[in-house]
Parts: C-alpha cells; sequence; structure tokens
C-alpha cells in the first residue's frame, strides 16, 4: 500500500487513471447488481430510443439497454485485460531470461521466433491464428498470448544481458555464487521494474487489439456485450442511433488510455534515471 501511495502522490493524472481503472474492475465484478437491466433483453417497440432517464446510454436495435451492455461488458474487457497480460509477460519473459542468460542453441531457437513473429503485424497474425481456432473467448484469448510475447522475450534478453555483465553478477561469480542463485537473487529482481512497467504497456495494447478483433467478428459471436462487437453493430446506425456506438467506442478509448497512463506514470516512478525520482532522492 505505500509504494502505491508513493506511486500516485503528486501526479493527479495517476491518480485519476488508478481510480478509473478501480471503477472499471468493480464495474466488471458487481456488474449484475450494477446494471438497471438484463443486457440480453429485448424490446423491439423501446428499439433505437436516445439517452433519457430511464435509459441513460439509449437503446440498440433490438430495444435491449446499452449502458447494462456497456456494464456487462466491463467483464471481458478486465479478464482479456490482466488475463492475457499475465500470460503474456510471464511467457514472454521466462524465455526471455532462458535466452539471454543461457545462451548457446536456446538463445539462437527463441531470438528467431521471436523474430519471425515480429516480422508479421500482429494484427494480421491474429486474425490467422483466431481464422484457424475458430472464434471464441478462447482463441481470442490464445491469438492475443501467441503474438503478445515476443516483443516481452526481445525486451528481457536484452536486459538480462546487460545485468549478466555488470559489476556486482562477476562478484558474484568471483566469490562463488552459483548460477542460480545468481539469477534468482541478482537478475531477476533488477528486471522487476521494468516487466511492471510492460505489464502495464501491454494491458492497453490487448485492450485494444482485443476491442479490434470483436469489431471484426473474430471474438466470441454468443457475447454480443463486449465492447468491440457492440461497435460493429452500431456502425450501421452511427448516423440515426449515434449513442449506441458512442458508448463503447467512448469506453475503449477511456479504459485504454487510463492503461496507458498508468504505464507512463509507472515507468517515471520505477526509472532511476527519471526526473521525477532524481528529485525525490534530493
Amino acid at each position: 500500500m505505500r509504494a502505491i501511495s508513493c506511486f500516485v502522490a503528486g501526479n493527479k493524472v495517476a491518480t485519476m487513471s488508478l481510480a478509473f481503472l478501480i471503477i472499471v474492475v468493480a464495474t466488471a465484478v458487481f456488474a449484475p447488481c450494477l446494471a438497471p437491466y438484463d443486457p440480453d433483453a429485448q424490446d423491439f417497440t423501446a428499439a433505437r430510443q436516445a439517452p433519457s432517464f430511464s435509459h441513460p446510454f439509449g437503446t440498440d436495435f433490438q430495444g435491449s439497454d446499452v449502458l447494462s451492455k456497456i456494464i456487462y461488458g466491463a467483464r471481458a474487457t478486465v479478464a482479456v485485460a490482466f488475463g492475457v497480460s499475465t500470460a503474456t509477460v510471464a511467457l514472454g519473459f521466462l524465455l526471455g531470461i532462458l535466452a539471454g542468460y543461457k545462451g548457446g542453441l536456446s538463445e539462437t531457437v527463441i531470438m528467431r521466433v521471436v523474430d519471425v513473429t515480429l516480422a508479421f503485424p500482429a494484427l494480421l497474425l491474429n486474425i490467422i491464428l483466431v481464422a484457424i481456432l475458430g472464434a471464441g473467448f478462447e482463441s481470442l484469448f490464445l491469438a492475443l498470448t501467441l503474438t503478445g510475447w515476443a516483443a516481452v522475450a526481445r525486451i528481457t534478453r536484452g536486459l538480462v544481458i546487460s545485468l549478466a555483465n555488470a559489476q556486482y553478477v562477476t562478484s558474484a561469480h568471483a566469490l562463488g555464487a552459483t548460477g542460480t542463485r545468481i539469477l534468482l537473487r541478482h537478475i531477476v529482481p533488477n528486471c522487476a521494474s521494468t516487466i511492471v512497467i510492460v505489464f502495464a504497456m501491454r494491458a492497453g495494447a490487448t485492450v485494444l487489439a482485443a476491442a479490434g478483433l470483436n469489431y471484426l467478428g473474430l471474438g466470441d459471436p454468443q457475447d454480443t456485450n463486449s465492447w468491440g462487437t457492440m461497435v460493429n453493430l452500431a456502425q450501421f446506425d452511427i448516423v440515426t442511433a449515434w449513442w449506441w456506438s458512442l458508448a463503447p467506442a467512448t469506453a475503449i478509448a477511456l479504459t485504454v488510455l487510463a492503461m496507458n497512463l498508468i504505464a507512463d506514470a509507472a515507468r517515471d516512478y520505477l526509472d532511476p534515471r527519471s526526473g521525477a525520482n532524481l528529485a525525490e532522492q534530493r
């Protein structure tokens, strides 16, 4: 808690971004209690109604309450953001350490796979993988993980190589420390701050990628409450029922913006070379 307090202290942007993300997570957890209507309930007599007191965000082409859909759609967003980011960072971190510290054939194989993965646009690879695996949340989760780990592995490898050549690691070798002890006591802890920053950055990119795939119809076909799917369905009524597309698009934009701002604040706080930390050290 003290670390979080120091992180947001004096940074109003980080404070507001963190508060917004907490609201999004709380909305996802307590969606059944917060949603004023059943998001899947249909009332064609109330289709495409403009925002009103009874429907603050209006209704869609089926008469479903858009606000209720936004609230339930936060569940998929939170699950993708934190689930995929955790899997991506964990896989990329482990393979990056293996490539940077172990070296040899392992490094060659891993880095060639990284090069091939990064050579293609992520969106194209995601589309190909989802097309092969079939539309659905599980396929979306797996595709985003398989296309996101490569950048994390490259960053981790470079960091591990630089740390392995540091003077304190050389001294530990001279004192007889084993390779495992050096890795766990000296290298991995010094990678922690960078991994936290990468995780925050991946979370925002993952939300945007998932929304893009859902917009293209490659997400869960049964989940019409996901924000990307809502934008896809609302595009045909963007002139006559603009509120229907505006609400999920705004939710996506604000969530991604908050995550990116948190990542920037984390970088400024955790990077010892940043001006903020230098001023604090003085």
